[in-house]
């Protein structure tokens, strides 16, 4: 008897893990669809850095987001993105980074991308937080199955009635978390494809470093 009620206990768990990684992941691919059908989007957003558990600064930015193609604006740089070459600018230095990034390496910079890579290699938990910023919320934190893009966890706050990303926070291997918070969301934005492209003209002292 007692063998046949650890059995079922075991069960029972298991289909309760089994339910609640369904319904956090059907709360991802609802955020997902969501922020496609959004079309263009801007966002504007405060990012908080540590490594090692220690401070290591802040920003407040701004991200407009066409499909694949974004720029991201703080007064540290600028990062514009056509869908296949980057352009890196850095106010301090004077100087733009162009290259062709990975998928990977593009997901530390436009931290929505995580929103269309979570479907494969990934277990899903739903958190305890039920509200964020005095907005009802979902918290779901999805996982790594193996050691895949240098990242830990990815943790969003989801508005639980429009399905947008009020809160992202990512831990990497290397012990960089970053917690952004979304201060500002605007959906069904028009931005013209040049938007994306660096434009030597507004920048003509900035030097150029071709890094393809």
């Amino acid at each position: 008897m007692k063998k046949i009620s650890l059995f079922l206990l075991f069960t029972f768990a298991s289909i309760l893990l089994s339910e609640a990684q369904d319904n956090a992941k059907s709360i991802l691919d609802k955020a997902s669809s969501t922020f496609i059908k959004d079309s263009g989007v801007k966002a504007e957003f405060n990012l908080q850095v540590s490594e090692q558990g220690r401070p290591k600064g802040q920003t407040d930015g701004t991200i407009c987001i066409k499909g694949e193609k974004f720029v991201m604006d703080t007064p540290e740089s600028i990062t514009w993105f056509d869908g296949k070459t980057q352009w890196s600018y850095v106010v301090t230095s004077g100087e733009v980074n162009i290259s062709n990034p990975t998928r990977e390496e593009l997901q530390t910079i436009n931290p929505y991308l995580l929103l269309s890579t979570y479907k494969k290699g990934f277990t899903y938990e739903l958190g305890k937080a039920k509200t964020f910023r005095n907005k009802p919320i979902y918290e779901v934190t999805f996982t790594p199955v193996t050691a895949k893009n240098g990242i830990s966890f990815v943790t969003l706050y989801i508005d639980k009635q429009t399905f947008h990303p009020l809160f992202i926070e990512v831990m990497q291997d290397n012990g960089s978390l970053s917690k952004i918070t979304i201060t500002a969301y605007h959906i069904k934005q028009v931005f013209s494809d040049k938007m994306f492209i660096f434009d030597k003209k507004k920048y003509p002292d900035v030097e150029e470093i071709d890094l393809r």
